[in-house]
């Protein structure tokens, strides 16, 4: 999980947004999200289909570092 929430991270800050703009975005609190940030394994699938929407990635490249499944 530790890779998961280092590459959360960095997506976010390749685009320059911070917890606070990506939480906005998600319609949670500043602290539901780095909730999701620090410890990714305990957030359900449709916040990170969610989350990769909003950090531009498919959610296969979010969740394992891919761009897709072959």
């Amino acid at each position: 999980m530790n890779k998961l929430r280092l590459r959360i991270k960095n997506l976010r800050n390749e685009l320059n947004l911070t917890q606070v703009d990506v939480a906005e975005q998600m319609g949670i609190s500043v602290s539901a999200y780095s909730r999701i940030e620090n410890d990714p394994g305990n957030v359900v699938l449709d916040r990170y289909i969610e989350l990769a929407k909003i950090l531009n990635v498919e959610l296969t490249k979010l969740l394992e570092g891919l761009d897709s499944i072959s």
